[in-house]
């Protein structure tokens, strides 16, 4: 049986050259990141997504450190993109 889901959220989480995480705008470390999505994912009625945008220059340790985060907060929706631009 499938969850059911009234509405759904993104979280869109931008990666720098340095490994800088922007969480839907706001600046934070890993932790910060962590309790964001666990904060996000209590309301068990909301289909959950995370969008994590990469600068193409950013080393992959930063990226499997997002993406390590979002598995253990149990995010299904997990969908990485390159881009050639930092965020602002």
């Amino acid at each position: 049986m499938y969850p059911y889901y009234t509405d759904v959220r993104r979280i869109t989480v931008q990666l720098d050259p340095q490994g800088t995480i922007l969480a839907d705008g706001q600046a934070v470390d890993i932790d910060g990141l962590k309790d964001l999505l666990v904060k996000a994912r209590a309301n068990s009625k909301i289909r959950f997504d995370v969008v994590i945008e990469v600068d193409r220059r950013c080393v992959f340790e930063h990226v499997a450190a997002v993406q390590a985060v979002c598995k253990e907060v149990r995010v299904e929706h997990v969908d990485v993109q390159a881009s050639n631009t930092a965020p602002d």
